[in-house]
């Protein structure tokens, strides 16, 4: 990844990040149960994150191609 990549990912991962901040439950709840939403930040990588009462935890930053049952491991 050269230096200007780097430098938009990162402002792209501060805008999603400001955004999940802002409003957590408006992105995509994939289990109701345990409050866990995903945030697509670009087409290979999702921010995947948990709601609770009184914070939000980043859980992680998953690159879409790996495998994924790796990530449902996490997600568990």
């Amino acid at each position: 990844m050269g230096r200007k990549a780097a430098e938009n990912f990162l402002d792209r991962l501060d805008e999603a990040l400001e955004a999940v901040q802002a409003n957590p439950a408006t992105y995509l709840k994939i289990d109701k149960r345990r409050g866990i939403h995903k945030f697509v930040l670009n087409k290979h990588i999702t921010l995947y994150y948990q709601l609770t009462d009184r914070f939000i935890h980043l859980i992680t930053f998953w690159n879409s191609r790996k495998d994924p049952e790796e990530l449902k491991r996490l997600l568990k």
